[in-house]
């Protein structure tokens, strides 16, 4: 008889012997049990239901064990749409073909790139990826993905996933009549995403304690800075930040780093460019953007790798939250900048203060998630676990989808709730950078 399983986003279809009256040759079989018949027009076992787990072969076991497997997983499909793509800003390659992944739930995932709205119509996902790459949508442009969806699969869900903040993606949410009402998922660096795109976490569960030393014997010079992205060829240096440095040179020894100019040249592996980091006492970890809880790679590359950052971006509460205790010196606590300077001076001169900043390393370790740069000692460079393109990643989104999807089923409701990047949360979440007149010069460049 034909056996027909269903999931939430994908059909089984299985032919399967009838087991109650199964054909079982003999040599495959012990002798006959109490219930069995033997059918001499056709020379086989007619085996009781009773005796059926002790006589069926190995083969039949292992078929039966086969389609239990295949049915206790879960397909979801997804698709990344690339049809807005202008350049390619992530240092490993564009998956061209169909890419299957395992999650850890033992549910399975599809993952794909489209460029045309056609290309996504058989997708249970859709994610659009935000980033400086893409160009705006236009009107008539999104109203055709949106007329794809409703024509073609209504149940879509549409996910909305960047690693970039509002300020930067300003330019290229879509217009204003689909905002509202496009997006099942928010995917970003944000706490009240649906699901956090994290760029680094202190870990105090799994670490082995490190012994008292003299961090400051180590190094050789005082403060680095660096571009935003510096392991990928494609991060830039801004004129603003140069009118900054320059002033802050002027009163304390700081080495640039970049791509352009004067500046100090970055290796291309990461092997090289620590080794060359951890001789540095400081980095100016200054986020591009003042964002709620925008803390990224600037931050916690520099201290995974032995170095205390000095940051400007995100209100100070938000580095206690998620920091190591005492590893940073924030920048807007000083009233001027020659305050400033004059604290870094005094660090400098104080192994027993500078090292006060580096205790927390005794209780835990820092991990940084790097989601633009793959694996540098390959040749083809790997996706990031962090990247919003990884299997890790497109899981967890199959993960809710299947979850919510299985919770409208049971209680047969089609209602949807959505995220708009144009609300209040993620909209109005990047700000003046700093309260002091000084820390406020370094954004606008005077």
């Amino acid at each position: 008889m034909i056996l027909l399983l269903y999931s939430p986003t994908f059909y089984l279809i299985f032919i399967k012997t009838d087991l109650m009256r199964s054909n079982i040759p003999s040599d495959t079989v012990d002798d006959i049990l109490p219930g069995d018949e033997f059918d001499d027009s056709v020379g086989h076992i007619l085996v009781h239901s009773d005796n059926l787990d002790q006589k069926r072969s190995k083969k039949d076991l292992d078929f039966e064990k086969n389609v239990q497997n295949l049915v206790s997983k879960t397909v979801t499909t997804v698709a990344f749409y690339e049809g807005f793509l202008m350049k390619w800003i992530y240092s490993f390659e564009p998956f061209e073909s169909l890419v299957e992944c395992t999650c850890p739930s033992q549910s399975v995932v599809y993952m794909a790139m489209v460029s045309e709205p056609s290309e996504m119509a058989d997708y249970d996902v859709t994610v659009f990826p935000q980033d400086i790459g893409r160009r705006r949508p236009t009107v008539s442009e999104w109203a055709a993905l949106y007329q794809t969806r409703k024509r073609y699969n209504k149940q879509q869900w549409w996910v909305y996933a960047t690693h970039d903040c509002y300020t930067n993606l300003q330019p290229i949410i879509p217009p204003q009549p689909f905002a509202e009402n496009s997006f099942d998922l928010s995917v970003t660096y944000h706490s009240k995403s649906d699901i956090v795109l994290s760029f680094g976490h202190y870990d105090r569960s799994s670490y082995s304690p490190q012994k008292r030393r003299n961090w400051a014997e180590s190094k050789e010079y005082l403060i680095a800075w660096t571009p935003h992205a510096t392991l990928s060829s494609k991060s830039s240096d801004k004129p603003w930040q140069d009118a900054f440095l320059e002033r802050l040179g002027q009163r304390i020894e700081v080495h640039k780093y970049g791509h352009n100019g004067k500046a100090r040249k970055i290796p291309t592996s990461e092997i090289e460019w620590r080794k060359i980091m951890e001789k540095y006492k400081f980095h100016l970890s200054f986020e591009n953007n003042c964002c709620d809880e925008y803390i990224t790679e600037t931050f916690w590359q520099i201290l995974a790798w032995g170095v205390v950052p000095v940051v400007i971006g995100a209100p100070k509460e938000d580095y206690l939250r998620v920091a190591p205790p005492h590893s940073f010196v924030y920048a807007d606590k000083f009233e001027t900048l020659d305050k400033f300077v004059n604290y870094i001076k005094l660090l400098d001169s104080d192994d027993e203060l500078y090292n006060e900043y580096f205790k927390w390393k005794e209780k835990g370790r820092v991990e940084s998630h790097f989601p633009f740069s793959g694996n540098s000692s390959s040749t083809e460079r790997e996706i990031p676990k962090s990247s919003i393109y990884s299997c890790n990643n497109a899981c967890r989104i199959a993960e809710k989808y299947v979850a919510e999807s299985n919770r409208n089923l049971k209680s047969k409701s089609e209602a949807r709730s959505y995220f708009n990047p144009r609300g209040k949360w993620w909209a109005q979440s990047c700000g003046d950078c700093g309260t002091h007149d000084w820390i406020r010069k370094y954004k606008e460049g005077r």
